[in-house]
């Protein structure tokens, strides 16, 4: 019998680690927000083997210069001790498609940025009241916002990276199919 634990895969594997998200320290004291913290936390999962890292900024409703500078306050220091590593910034919830995606291209002329967030997704996010039952709001992409996210990095070098199972249902729908394939970096 084979071991499902420790049986070892020839063949290379990408380990992408999400170290926080939306989520505040109310909710879990230990979820990385400040730059120090995601330093720390990123390089910890890096060395234990991740080599992809999800990690939202410490305020989603950031925007343009004031989320760059807040990723790269702590990803310079990550990408200037381990260079190899993939990361992406999230997007943020500045209110449109487009100015969700400003801090990626400030982000891209001081750091490398190979991959970045495509989101054709929907889900609900919310947590309980003091009552048990559930609140909270949908987190929802048009197929406008996934159009303009498209637009953006047509003309770009960065990979696009789908979050969410929605893709299926976008790879069927979309009318430019040949925007959905992997398109490697020139």
């Amino acid at each position: 019998m084979i071991d499902q634990y420790t049986h070892r895969i020839d063949q290379p594997l990408i380990i992408e680690v999400a170290i926080n998200g939306v989520g505040g320290k109310e909710r879990n004291p230990n979820i990385p927000r400040k730059p120090d913290e995601i330093i720390v936390d990123a390089l910890q999962c890096i060395d234990a083997g991740a080599n992809l890292i999800h990690a939202h900024n410490e305020d989603i409703n950031l925007s343009g210069q004031a989320a760059a500078d807040d990723y790269l306050a702590a990803w310079k220091p990550i990408i200037s001790q381990r260079p190899e590593t993939l990361w992406y910034p999230t997007l943020t919830a500045s209110g449109n498609s487009a100015t969700s995606l400003e801090h990626i291209e400030i982000i891209q002329r001081e750091l490398p940025l190979h991959i970045a967030p495509v989101d054709p997704g929907s889900t609900n996010i919310g947590s309980l009241d003091e009552h048990g039952l559930p609140v909270g709001r949908v987190y929802a992409n048009s197929y406008e916002d996934i159009r303009t996210a498209f637009d953006f990095f047509l003309g770009t070098h960065l990979g696009r990276r789908w979050q969410y199972m929605s893709l299926v249902f976008c790879k069927q729908h979309w009318p430019f199919i040949g925007l959905i394939a992997y398109r490697p970096a020139p």
